[in-house]
C-alpha cells in the first residue's frame, strides 16, 4: 500500500515515517508532539470533569467555612487580618 508524501508528493510506503525521497516526517501531528499532546488531554479531561460535577444537581458549589468550635472563626479571621495587613504594606 503507498500513499504520496505530504512533503515532496512522491510515492512511498504508507507505513514509512520519514519519506526517503526528502527526509520529511509522515507521523501525524500528534505524534510528533506528544507532550503537548498529553497537555492537551489533560486540558480536555478537566474541562469535561469540571462540566460533568457542575451539571450534577447533588454538588455544592459553596464554600464551606470551618468552626474549630469555640470561637475557631474569630480565630481565623484574626489571622487572616493580620496576613492581609502584611499584604497591604
Amino acid at each position: 500500500m503507498t500513499k504520496k508524501c505530504e512533503s515532496c508528493r512522491v510515492g512511498i510506503d504508507a507505513k514509512v515515517e520519514k519519506c526517503p525521497n526528502c527526509g520529511a516526517s509522515q507521523r501525524s501531528w500528534f505524534t510528533r508532539h506528544p507532550i503537548i499532546t498529553g497537555i492537551f488531554i489533560l486540558i480536555l479531561l478537566g474541562i469535561i470533569g469540571m462540566v460533568i460535577v457542575g451539571m450534577n444537581p447533588n454538588s455544592s458549589n459553596q464554600l464551606q467555612t470551618y468552626s474549630g468550635g469555640g470561637g475557631g472563626n474569630s480565630f481565623i479571621q484574626e489571622h487572616m487580618e493580620h496576613a492581609l495587613q502584611h499584604l497591604v504594606l
